[in-house]
C-alpha cells in the first residue's frame, strides 16, 4: 500500500511537472509570438509605406520639374514676344526705312561696311571711335534702352538686366543702333542673322557672348514692312540669370529638398544647385537620363549605383522643354535628383526605433509570460499537493490559496470537497466501529456459558 500511494505520488509529480511546463512553454510562447507579428507588422508597413512614398516623391518631383520648365519656356516666350513687338513698332514709325534709304544712297555700300568692319574690330574692347558713339547714342538707341533693356527699372528689381544687350541691323547688315558697344559692326555674314532674315525668328543656343560678356540665349526677328520687305534684324541678348532666378526660386519654394539641374539639349550644364562648370558635360546626368530611357515604364528612374560605381541610390526626375504656344523651345532638360538616404532618413530612423521597440517588446514578454505562468502554475502546483495528500490518506489537508480568481474558488471547492470526505468517512466508519465491538463481545459470552 505504501509503495503505491509513493508510485501515485511520484506520477502526479511528474503529470505536474510535464504539463506546468506546457503551460509556462504556451504562454511564453504565446506573449513572444503577439510581439515578434507586432514588430514584423509594423517594419513590413514601414517598408510597403517607404516604397509608396519613393513612388509619390519622384511623382511629385516630376511635377515640380514639369512645372519649373513651363515657367521658363513661358518667360522665353514673353521675351521672344516683346521683342517680336517692339520689332513691328520699328516697321512702321518709318525710321528703319529712312536709315535704309541713306545707306542706299552710298556709292559702294559692300566697301563701306567692310573698312566700318575693319576699322571697328581693330580697336580695343574699352575703345569708343566717334563712329561708335554716333551709333550708340542715336535717337533709335536711346529708343532701344527706354523700352526693352530698361537698365535701371531691371537693375533695381532684379539685380540684372533682362536684356543685356540689344542693337539693330539695316537690311544690308550693318548696325544702325545699339544699347552698347558690340564685338563687331557687320552682322550679314552671321548665321543667326541670316536665319532671321529667311525665317523671321533665330533663337540661339546657350552660350556666352563675348560682346556683352555674360552667358545669353539671342533672340534675333527679322523686320517687314506691311508689303513684307526687310528692313532689317533687331537682336536682344537675353541674360541667362532671368532663367536662373527662376530656378532659385523654385528651389527655395521646395525647400531645398531636391537639386536642380538644367543641361542644354547636348547635356551642358547651364545651372546647377551644387557647383558646377557652365557649358562643362555631366557625365552623370547623361548616365541617369539613358537610364531612365531605358526603364521606359516610368519618366523618373531610381539608380541605385551612379556612373561611377557609387552605390548612392537617388530620386532622378527630368523633363524636357516643349516650348510654349508658337514656342517651339529650345530642348533644355531639366533634372531633379535626391539621394533617398537623405529624404527617407526619417523613416530610417523609425524602422531603428521599431526595432528596439520590438525587442524591449520581446524581453518583456518573457517577463509577463513567467509571471503569468508562475500566477497559473503555482496554485496548480498546491492544488496537485493537496490532491496527493488527499489521495494519500490525508483528509485533514486544506488548500491554502487566497486569491479572488477562479483559483480561489477552486481551493475552495477542494477544502469543502476534503471536509465532506472526512464527514462521509465518519459517517460510514461509526457502523462499522460498532459491529467490531459486538464482534470482539460474542467470544466471551462463549466462553463464560462454557464455565456455567
Amino acid at each position: 500500500m505504501t509503495k503505491l500511494r509513493a508510485a501515485t505520488k511520484c506520477g502526479l509529480f511528474c503529470l505536474w511537472e510535464k504539463y506546468a511546463m506546457k503551460i509556462r512553454k504556451k504562454i511564453i510562447t504565446g506573449f513572444l509570438c503577439t510581439a515578434l507579428l507586432v514588430g514584423v507588422f509594423g517594419y513590413v508597413s514601414i517598408g510597403m509605406s517607404q516604397k509608396v512614398l519613393k513612388e509619390t516623391i519622384g511623382q511629385s518631383y516630376l511635377v515640380l520639374a514639369n512645372n519649373t520648365m513651363q515657367t521658363i519656356d513661358r518667360q522665353l516666350h514673353r521675351m521672344v514676344e516683346q521683342i517680336q513687338i517692339y520689332s513691328r513698332g520699328l516697321a512702321r514709325d518709318g525710321e528703319l526705312a529712312k536709315l535704309n534709304q541713306e545707306f542706299e544712297q552710298l556709292e559702294n555700300i559692300q566697301q563701306y561696311i567692310d573698312l566700318q568692319d575693319k576699322a571697328w574690330i581693330a580697336e580695343s574692347k574699352e575703345t569708343i571711335t566717334d563712329f561708335m558713339a554716333n551709333i550708340i547714342n542715336s535717337e533709335l538707341s536711346e529708343e532701344l534702352r527706354e523700352e526693352l533693356e530698361l537698365r535701371n527699372f531691371h537693375e533695381e528689381k532684379q539685380g540684372h538686366n533682362v536684356f543685356a544687350e540689344v542693337f539693330i541691323t539695316n537690311k544690308f547688315g550693318a548696325n544702325v543702333a545699339q544699347t552698347a558697344k558690340t564685338s563687331d559692326y557687320y552682322q550679314a555674314d552671321e548665321q543667326w542673322w541670316q536665319d532671321a532674315k529667311d525665317n523671321g525668328l533665330h533663337i540661339s543656343e546657350f552660350h556666352y557672348d563675348k560682346s556683352s560678356g555674360i552667358y545669353s540665349v539671342d533672340v534675333c526677328v527679322g523686320i517687314n514692312d506691311k508689303e513684307e520687305n526687310f528692313l532689317g534684324v533687331i537682336k536682344a541678348v537675353l541674360n541667362i540669370q532671368e532663367v536662373i532666378n527662376i530656378l532659385k526660386k523654385e528651389e527655395e519654394q521646395a525647400g531645398n529638398m531636391p537639386d536642380f539641374k538644367l543641361l542644354t539639349k547636348d547635356k551642358r550644364v547651364i545651372y546647377s544647385t551644387k557647383e558646377y562648370e557652365v557649358f562643362g558635360k555631366d557625365s552623370k546626368a547623361t548616365f541617369y537620363l539613358n537610364k531612365t530611357k531605358i526603364e521606359k515604364e516610368h519618366p523618373y528612374v531610381f539608380a541605385t549605383k551612379g556612373p561611377f560605381g557609387d552605390e548612392v541610390e537617388k530620386i532622378v526626375a527630368h523633363v524636357q522643354s516643349k516650348g510654349y504656344r508658337d514656342f517651339e523651345g529650345l530642348g533644355w532638360i531639366l533634372m531633379l535628383e535626391h539621394e533617398t538616404a537623405e529624404v527617407f532618413a526619417p523613416i530610417d530612423r523609425m524602422k531603428k526605433f521599431l526595432l528596439i521597440i520590438t525587442t524591449v517588446a520581446l524581453t518583456l514578454s518573457i517577463a509577463i509570460g513567467l509571471f503569468i505562468s508562475h500566477s497559473i502554475c503555482h496554485p496548480m502546483k498546491k492544488l496537485m499537493g493537496f490532491a496527493t495528500q488527499i489521495g494519500n490518506g490525508n483528509l485533514n489537508a486544506r488548500v491554502e490559496i487566497y486569491s479572488e480568481d477562479e483559483f480561489g474558488d477552486l481551493a475552495n471547492s477542494f477544502n469543502k470537497m476534503a471536509q465532506d470526505l472526512r464527514m462521509i468517512v465518519k459517517f460510514i466508519s461509526g457502523p462499522q466501529r460498532n459491529n467490531q465491538t459486538q464482534t470482539d463481545k460474542t467470544p466471551n459470552r462463549e466462553k463464560v456459558e462454557v464455565k456455567n
